[in-house]
């Protein structure tokens, strides 16, 4: 194919993906020879199964992790998935409204980026330490923790961080210019505490911080 005809297929494709028929739009080409066409119109079909199939794969690869997730850890398999959906959300929202202030920058956009991927750490090593005291108590009958390990650590941060998600997704919609309940920010405050109390419960501190 020509550079003349790759150029000429890249139009047309933009046209086809907003809409138009590929039939219509080459009529538009009166100077454009009959098999120059059919190469243009063979161009736009493969590239358009191409995307098809690249769909389809990504559809399959998330409905693949989701059910293999949802075999291994149940509920705690969906409550990953929820925290990761508002974590992009809240990123997402919060860069939108950042842009419609025009307080918006791409170092930001960075940083919330980087503020993220320290809470996955977080949670990784929350998640490898109730492996690891798992593991203790399990195969070394000698040691004894300080500690009342009653409540998983890993299901217990990701609920903290949810529910901050959610708080903070809350505060962007105000700046959207929507209204919100007086008593939602409380019992979200009030569901924070609770999962403080169970952190606390376990290491026997009543006064919680976060750090």
């Amino acid at each position: 194919m020509t550079g003349k005809l790759n150029l000429l297929t890249r139009v047309v494709g933009r046209r086809v993906s907003n809409g138009e028929k590929l039939e219509e739009i080459l009529k538009d080409y009166p100077k454009l020879k009959p098999e120059e066409a059919d190469e243009v119109s063979a161009a736009i079909r493969k590239e358009k199964i191409m995307f098809n199939d690249s769909a389809l794969h990504i559809k399959t690869v998330i409905t693949g992790v989701i059910a293999m997730l949802t075999a291994l850890w149940g509920w705690f398999g969906w409550l990953v998935i929820v925290w990761v959906c508002l974590m992009l959300a809240d990123w997402l929202v919060g860069s939108a409204v950042a842009s419609k202030e025009g307080r918006w920058s791409s170092a930001k956009l960075r940083e919330g980026a980087w503020h993220k991927g320290g809470m996955i750490v977080i949670v990784c090593v929350a998640l490898v330490a109730d492996w690891l005291i798992g593991t203790m108590l399990g195969n070394l009958p000698g040691v004894a923790l300080p500690i009342e390990y009653t409540v998983l650590i890993g299901p217990l941060v990701i609920v903290w961080y949810v529910i901050g998600e959610l708080g903070s997704l809350a505060e962007h919609a105000v700046h959207m210019g929507a209204k919100i309940p007086k008593w939602l920010p409380k019992i979200l405050d009030a569901g924070k505490s609770a999962v403080d109390a169970a952190g606390d419960k376990i290491v026997g501190d009543e006064h919680h911080e976060e750090v």
